[in-house]
């Protein structure tokens, strides 16, 4: 189904009794992150800024997500249901959504067991999601639950080691937590209280380095001077608050630019 014009959007758009309920996604991996709400003022300034911007039912007043906090989300889509009377917000999240500090307000979960039964009720579950498993601890496998569920990041195993987009993800991740919540001996904190020009020159540093050890065909050594270059573009995206997400679309276009052209010399971009 084609995309709305804004005309069409606002035309759609159902509030009841002035709100608009709105879940917020995250619009890289779509792990659920908050459920809030929006006025016909919230959702001008949303549309506006390209930011996040929910009414508080509780202090009955608009305000900026990450006003406070920091912990911004940039909007990537709006999403309006059949009714038009709730909406979905892809979001690229800056920092944790929930108060609490952790990654989604959703982080209580009651795990179903595949026996069919929950622990303290007895009642009949529904069936574990296709691709699952569960354990025997109760505790669904990978890729179940959504990685905000687990406190410690569940081990690399298998092909999730090896898929540069779920590391990356990861990886920005833990850089946004030490961004606004920054632990004493981080590293990467350092780095973000010393300022663009030092990250700057860690790219360089690390490029540098990655260049020597390509040219001695130096295979694991290349393959770690590539990991520090991308973990300090990776800081570097965060203190610019960007994500790979542009980088990707960038690359995306020059591919599917170069689907209709002869020679390969039109990717990339430049040179």
């Amino acid at each position: 189904m084609p995309a709305l014009t804004r005309e069409e959007f606002w035309q759609a758009v159902r509030f009841t009794d002035g709100l608009l309920p709105v879940v917020l996604v995250d619009a890289r991996t779509k792990d659920l992150l908050t459920l809030a709400y929006m006025d016909e003022e919230a959702l001008r300034r949303t549309l506006e800024t390209g930011e996040t911007w929910l009414y508080s039912r509780s202090r009955r007043a608009l305000w900026h997500k990450g006003e406070t906090s920091h912990n911004r989300q940039k909007v990537e889509a709006l999403v309006l249901d059949c009714d038009g009377d709730a909406l979905a917000a892809y979001v690229h999240p800056l920092g944790p959504a929930c108060h609490t500090g952790e990654w989604s307000c959703f982080h209580r979960p009651l795990l179903i067991r595949a026996e069919g039964r929950t622990e303290d009720e007895g009642a009949p579950s529904a069936p574990p999601p296709s691709g699952s498993e569960a354990s025997s601890e109760g505790q669904w496998s990978y890729p179940f639950p959504p990685s905000y569920l687990a406190s410690e990041p569940p081990p690399f195993e298998g092909l999730a080691a090896r898929d540069l987009g779920f590391v990356l993800e990861r990886l920005a991740r833990v850089i946004a937590a030490r961004r606004t919540e920054p632990p004493e001996k981080s590293y990467t904190a350092y780095l973000f209280r010393e300022g663009r020009e030092k990250i700057l020159k860690k790219i360089g540093e690390e490029t540098t380095e990655a260049i020597l050890a390509a040219q001695a065909g130096r295979k694991d050594e290349l393959a770690e001077e590539l990991a520090d270059v991308l973990y300090h573009v990776s800081v570097l995206l965060a203190e610019l608050e960007m994500d790979f997400g542009a980088v990707a679309s960038a690359l995306y276009r020059r591919l599917e630019g170069a689907r209709d052209v002869k020679h390969t010399r039109a990717f990339p971009r430049k040179g």
